[in-house]
């Protein structure tokens, strides 16, 4: 009795154990479960924190580009879209999972994007709000990236415009040419030609050397304009007295306004600007001697100076209210029959405006039709 109740004390302690060392086993397999399931849930954090620390690189790099990007998945829906993209298209809401076709509404635009997504890169102009910009479709998928497109908008607008300015430019200064060589070439030939009688040759002397010095006007004012545009004509800027240049202006206006009747009177003052010199005699010149010019016999000009503003009153012919948006543009002529009798080139008023550009000063135009103008530079 004593030995069956040992057995069976000794095969419950046996039990005991044996359960006991399967605890034991089964308590380090999950603990060496749970070690395994930490690091991958520290792998995992870690790569999540890569994965955003490049999404917020990339929100960054974008967030601050001039250029609007935007970003598509698999079925073209919008993945993302920079602020200059939300800007282009002037939307304020969140545009993330809404479909491309919902800010490219025209059919050849969608049909890139489509391309992108499947892999094909495409080049496009799109006007939004009265701007151009150059669209790029790019597909965006990789060896281990799903498929998608990158959509790049470059606002080309001012270079669109400049290269536009460039040909209307071209045209201009090939027209301007024109004449006054036809003009030498047409006089020079009926000199040759001997049809041309004595007393009658002065005169086509006199007509080929009045086109020629028309023609080498032109170029100088094109070839000064020039400059101008590339800003190689700027000098280093000092304190410049206004009414000195001003006086200057005058003195060398004199004989031309002796010859029209017509006075000039400047106001003394002491008001002085930071700019270059030379330029602004050469903007006050080009202003005055059309107040000259375009004057009536008897006429009278007045310029006065106070505090930043330069007021330049005539009481010339005027200027029609519908000219004066253009009379700053190249090569404008209020009247082509009298800009010719005065040896205009209708770059005058073009080089006064990149002039004032330069000096950071503003000019504004107020005029009547036979009562005179009154232009205002405004120095900032």
């Amino acid at each position: 009795m004593k030995i069956t109740i040992i057995i069976i004390v000794l095969s419950i302690l046996l039990v005991i154990y044996i359960i006991k060392r399967a605890v034991d086993y089964h308590k380090d397999q999950i603990a060496i479960l749970k070690r395994k399931i930490e690091l991958e849930q520290k792998k995992a954090e870690k790569n999540l924190e890569k994965l955003q620390n490049r999404k917020d690189t990339i929100k960054r790099i974008t967030g601050n580009m001039s250029e609007g990007v935007v970003m598509l998945d698999a079925n073209a829906d919008i993945v993302s879209a920079n602020a200059s993209a939300l800007n282009i298209f002037d939307i304020k809401d969140e545009i993330k999972g809404v479909n491309i076709i919902e800010l490219l509404r025209e059919l050849k635009l969608l049909e890139y994007a489509h391309k992108a997504v499947e892999g094909e890169t495409s080049d496009a102009l799109m006007n939004r709000n009265g701007r151009i910009y150059d669209v790029r479709f790019s597909p965006s998928q990789g060896a281990s990236q799903p498929r998608g497109a990158i959509l790049l908008f470059l606002d080309i607008t001012e270079k669109h415009e400049s290269e536009k300015l460039r040909r209307e430019f071209s045209a201009n200064v090939s027209h301007e040419l024109k004449t006054p060589l036809t003009n030498i070439s047409g006089n020079a030939e009926m000199l040759a030609a001997g049809v041309v009688s004595e007393a009658d040759k002065p005169e086509f002397y006199n007509r080929i050397y009045d086109e020629s010095r028309r023609m080498t006007t032109l170029v100088d004012d094109i070839m000064y304009l020039s400059r101008l545009d590339e800003k190689s004509e700027l000098r280093e800027k000092e304190s410049v007295n206004l009414y000195e240049i001003l006086s200057e202006v005058k003195k060398n206006l004199s004989e031309k306004a002796e010859k029209g009747n017509v006075s000039i009177a400047i106001c003394e003052t002491d008001f002085s600007v930071t700019g270059d010199r030379n330029m602004l005699y050469e903007l006050f010149f080009n202003l005055i001697e059309n107040a000259v010019k375009y004057n009536v016999d008897g006429g009278k000009v007045e310029v006065i100076a106070a505090k930043n503003i330069v007021t330049i009153s005539d009481t010339g012919i005027g200027i029609p209210e519908e000219s004066l948006p253009f009379i700053f543009d190249r090569f404008y002529r209020v009247d082509r029959s009298r800009s010719k009798k005065t040896g205009g080139t209708g770059l005058g008023l073009a080089i006064v405006k990149h002039i004032a550009a330069l000096h950071n000063a503003e000019i504004s135009v107020k005029s009547v039709v036979s009562t005179g103008t009154k232009i205002y530079i405004v120095f900032n």
